[in-house]
C-alpha cells in the first residue's frame, strides 16, 4: 500500500532513530546521540528520497527524544519546510520491536513550510518519495505555531501568486491506518480558518469554514482579466463560508456557500453600495443571489456565473421596481424612476443586456411622458431600442 504524505516516513524515520539509541544501550547514550545525530541527516535523505538536515537530538526520558532544527529539500536544493524541533513519544517496551510502532504521538513545532508549483502542474514536494509498504505507526502528528505558504506556477491560472496561511496548529490522527483524519485551524487573509478531512492513499476529503473576511484581501488571487477596467471592487465582507473540497490522482473538485454584506463597487462613474447575498459554488460555476444600492436606488440580480468555459460567462437576471437612472448616472437627461427586468448574458468584458423598461412617469430632456415602455438592448457599447411606446404631449408614440 502506497503512502503519500511525508509524514508516515518521518515516523519510519522517528522509529529508526529510537532502534538505535535504545539497541547501542543507555550507559552510553552520549555516544550514541552522538552517533545518531552524525547519521541522522543521512538516514532521513534515504527514507524519502531528498536532502535532510538535522541538527541536535536530546533524550528527553525513556519516553520521548526531540529532534532539533529539522530541515527538508527538494531535489533542486530549495528548501520545502524547515522544523524547530519534533518532540516524539513512544512506548519504550515495543520500541525494539516496533519502532514506528511504538510511537504515540510526534509533536512538531514551528514548522515554517512552501508548496511551490512548478511550470507544468507539478509541486515540490513530489520530489519526496515515500515509498511502498505499510507503516506501523498509528499515532498523532500534532502541529504546533506553524506557518505554510502557497506558491502558483507563473504559467498557470493563478499567475504566480501566494497564498500565506498564519499561526497553523492541527492533529494528523493514523491511528485507523491507512486512513489518516486531519483536523487544524488557521489564519489566511485575515479570516480564521477550519479544516477537517480524511486521507487515504490518493483520495483526500476535506472540510473546510472560514470566519469574517475581508474581500479586498482576497482579490489579488483573482486573474488579471477576471473584471473589465470599468469595474472596481472596492470593499466587502464575506462570512459564513463553507466549502467540501475532494481530490484524488486525476480530480479536484469543491461545492460550497457563503454570505457576504457592505460590499462596495464602483463601475465605470457609478458607485454601487450596500451589496449584500448569498452565493453557493462548484468548480464549474457560482451561482448569485444579490441585492444592492446606489444613491438611494435599488437592484436585484441572480443567476449563474460559468468557470468552465475559459472566460467567466454570465448568465444573469437584473431587476427593479423603481430605479431612477437620472440619480445613478452623471449627465443622463433622465428624470423619475422607471421598472426594469433584464437578461444579461456574455463574459464580463463583452455583456450583452436584453429586457424591458417600463415607466409610469418621466421626463426625458425636460418632455414629460407617462405610460412609458420599451425593449431595450445593449451589445459592444451600443444600446438597441425597440417595440416602444409611451403617452406624450396629449397623444401617444410608437416605434419599432
Amino acid at each position: 500500500m502506497k503512502k503519500r504524505t511525508a509524514g508516515i516516513a518521518a515516523f519510519g524515520f522517528a522509529g529508526t532513530l529510537l532502534a538505535a539509541a535504545l539497541g547501542l544501550g543507555a550507559a552510553h547514550q552520549e555516544d550514541v546521540l552522538a552517533r545518531v545525530q552524525r547519521e541522522a541527516s543521512s538516514m532521513a535523505s534515504q527514507a524519502i528520497g531528498t536532502e535532510v538536515a538535522v541538527g541536535d537530538i536530546s533524550v528527553n526520558s525513556l519516553h520521548d527524544i526531540t529532534i532539533h532544527d529539522i530541515a527538508l529539500y527538494d531535489k533542486q536544493a530549495e528548501c520545502i519546510a524547515k522544523a524547530e524541533s519534533a518532540e516524539v513519544h513512544f512506548s519504550l517496551l515495543s520500541a525494539l520491536q516496533s519502532p514506528a510502532g511504538s510511537v504515540r504521538e510526534v509533536v512538531v513545532r514551528g514548522v515554517d513550510a512552501h508548496l511551490v508549483q512548478r511550470e507544468g502542474g507539478g509541486w515540490n514536494v513530489n520530489d519526496i518519495d515515500t515509498g511502498e509498504g505499510e507503516s506501523d505507526f498509528a499515532g498523532k502528528v500534532r502541529l504546533e505555531d506553524s506557518r505554510l505558504s502557497v506558491k502558483f506556477a507563473e504559467s498557470g491560472k493563478m499567475e504566480g501568486k501566494e497564498i500565506a496561511l498564519e499561526d497553523v496548529k492541527g492533529v494528523l490522527d493514523c491511528s485507523a491506518a491507512p486512513a489518516m483524519r486531519l483536523s487544524a485551524t488557521a489564519e489566511a487573509m485575515g479570516a480564521d480558518l477550519r479544516v477537517s478531512g480524511i486521507i487515504s492513499g490518493d483520495r483526500k476529503d476535506a472540510h473546510i469554514e472560514a470566519g469574517n473576511a475581508e474581500i479586498a484581501k482576497c482579490l489579488y488571487l483573482l486573474p488579471g482579466d477576471t473584471l473589465p477596467e470599468e469595474v472596481e471592487i472596492r470593499s466587502g465582507l464575506v462570512s459564513d463560508v463553507k466549502a467540501d473540497v475532494h481530490m484524488d490522482s486525476a480530480t479536484l473538485g469543491f461545492i460550497g456557500q457563503a454570505s457576504y454584506e457592505n460590499g462596495k463597487v464602483r463601475v465605470m462613474d457609478t458607485e454601487i453600495e450596500n451589496i449584500r447575498g448569498f452565493t453557493s459554488f462548484t468548480n464549474e460555476k457560482i451561482l448569485l443571489y444579490t441585492d444592492a444600492e446606489s444613491n438611494g436606488q435599488s437592484a436585484h440580480v441572480d443567476g449563474t456565473i460559468r468557470l468552465d468555459t475559459g472566460d467567466p460567462y454570465l448568465d444573469l437576471s437584473a431587476s427593479s421596481d423603481s430605479f431612477a437612472p437620472g440619480a445613478v448616472m452623471n449627465d443622463i437627461p433622465v428624470e423619475g424612476a422607471a421598472a426594469f427586468r433584464v437578461h444579461v448574458t456574455g463574459t464580463p468584458s463583452q455583456p450583452l443586456v436584453d429586457g424591458d423598461v417600463r415607466a409610469k412617469s418621466m421626463e426625458v430632456y425636460g418632455i414629460p411622458i407617462e405610460n412609458a415602455s420599451a425593449h431595450v438592448r445593449y451589445a459592444e457599447n451600443t444600446v438597441y431600442v425597440s417595440d416602444a411606446s409611451t403617452n406624450i404631449m396629449g397623444g401617444k408614440a410608437f416605434a419599432e
